[in-house]
């Protein structure tokens, strides 16, 4: 087997997508950690592609689930339900519905039918008998494992510690998207890599995407446990592709292979 790497969030930047293709290896395995669709325009001509090629694992994301909550409604009725409301209203889910439209409802129900098959949380034992557990928004399995989360939307682990010396504990990762590295950068307070603050700085999230000097780069944190993936693709045209064997990361635009940053751990 070849390389095997994460990344997440596309959001409809099929344009970036294409690049990751051109990336890839045939031998390689890449996990889609949710959030193909919405915002962006092409979100589902890139999850279809991903779909029916056998080097993609796809994960569940928040806006995943909107489209298969969403689509029965609309079938029956040809209107939207209030998830389907709050999914075109409130989620960026119109270019994806109107995508939906130009396919056959044969063709829509498939696509549904597979975005349902996707699971929630997934696992990797790398080739340094590390443990890699990949989902869309994140937990902290170790601090506080009585405490319910919900894997599509969560963000209260944020400021957890990861709580545990044990040595399972020591070689386990957590890795995922759902928050753009914008959000947890500026508004949570995580100012760079691999950082143990936990108090929020008082910045608003459009700060992030106005300072235009300032590059989406992967955040590693919870002593150095999880890692943020979620660029914010949709809006910076950048996707980031993490090895969960070296932890090497990779970051594509829609030109191709813009930056390397070698793992130094």
């Amino acid at each position: 087997m070849g390389r095997v790497f994460a990344f997440t969030d596309l959001h409809g930047r099929k344009d970036v997508f294409d690049k990751v293709i051109d990336f890839l290896n045939p031998d390689d395995k890449i996990y889609n950690l949710g959030d193909t669709c919405d915002r962006g325009p092409h979100g589902i001509p890139a999850l279809a592609e991903m779909i029916a090629d056998p080097r993609f694992i796809n994960l569940m994301g928040n806006h995943d689930s909107f489209i298969i909550e969403a689509m029965p409604a609309i079938w029956e009725r040809s209107t939207l339900n209030s998830t389907g409301q709050l999914w075109v209203n409130g989620n960026g889910g119109a270019p994806t519905l109107n995508e939906l439209f130009g396919y056959t409802i044969d063709d829509q129900k498939y696509l549904v039918e597979q975005i349902s098959k996707f699971p929630k949380e997934v696992k990797y034992l790398n080739k340094n008998n590390q443990m890699i557990i990949m989902e869309h928004a994140g937990y902290t399995p170790f601090d506080i494992p009585h405490r319910s989360h919900d894997p599509l939307w969560d963000r209260e682990h944020f400021y957890d510690d990861w709580g545990s010396n044990t040595d399972q504990a020591k070689n386990t990762f957590l890795v995922h998207g759902h928050t753009p590295v914008q959000y947890l950068e500026f508004h949570y307070g995580y100012n760079g890599q691999d950082t143990s603050k936990r108090t929020a700085k008082e910045y608003k999230l459009k700060m992030a995407y106005e300072n235009i000097t300032w590059m989406p780069h992967i955040i590693r944190y919870c002593d150095g446990h999880k890692f943020d993936l979620d660029m914010g693709c949709v809006s910076s045209g950048i996707t980031a592709l993490l090895d969960l064997d070296t932890f090497d990361e990779y970051y594509i635009s829609s030109e191709g292979l813009e930056n390397i940053i070698k793992n130094e751990r």
